[in-house]
């Protein structure tokens, strides 16, 4: 409206273009959102990320977490986005047919309420701490927890948990927080995550 709140928009400026299909002044391919266009080119391709090797799909995991669609999915989310990939060896010993860990929505919203100081990049941080962790028990027959302990001074680590659904079709995040500097360098710390339905309480 170039600012002036008292000029007429034209008559029928919102039938899109017939030459392009757009509304006016819209150019082809210009007339979508792009997080949403991000959100829905990725669930389509999610679930071909186990047909991939474990590099290529992991590098395409890491690459839509830093996109601004998953801090909106993070917002308003709904049904679940592609978190990390465990080695194949940990997927057989969950029982899952798949090796792609995904975060579900209701997860996300949990983890919202409980760790809303996590930003899009701390949830990077889940693959790291799945394929180099500090610690990995296996806390029953579907569920993992990886404690990776960083060496930094100021971070401590990261707790993440992966749980197989009981037919072994899915496999998710449900559960990941950081710990504290304090935390990490207590084995004691470490020793209570790591008992049966600590992290749950996480």
């Amino acid at each position: 409206m170039g600012g002036d709140p008292d000029k007429r928009l034209p008559e029928g400026w919102t039938r899109p273009d017939p030459r392009t299909g757009t509304p006016a002044g819209i150019d082809r391919g210009w007339a979508y959102a792009p997080g949403a266009s991000a959100t829905a080119a990725i669930r389509a391709l999610a679930p071909k990320l186990d047909l991939l090797p474990a590099q290529p799909s992991i590098a395409l995991i890491e690459e839509w977490l830093r996109l601004p669609a998953f801090a909106a999915w993070m917002a308003a989310p709904t049904g679940a986005w592609p978190l990390a990939r465990v080695p194949d060896a940990d997927a057989a010993a969950l029982g899952a047919e798949t090796r792609i860990a995904r975060l579900s929505a209701e997860t996300m919203r949990k983890q919202m309420r409980a760790h809303a100081e996590l930003r899009p990049d701390d949830y990077a941080l889940a693959q790291r701490a799945i394929l180099s962790p500090t610690h990995r028990v296996q806390d029953g027959p579907r569920s993992i927890v990886y404690i990776l302990v960083e060496p930094s001074e100021d971070r401590g680590g990261i707790v993440t948990v992966v749980k197989a659904t009981q037919t072994g079709s899915g496999l998710f995040v449900v559960s990941l927080r950081r710990l504290s500097r304090d935390e990490a360098d207590r084995d004691a710390a470490i020793a209570a995550i790591l008992r049966k339905g600590e992290w749950g309480r996480a």
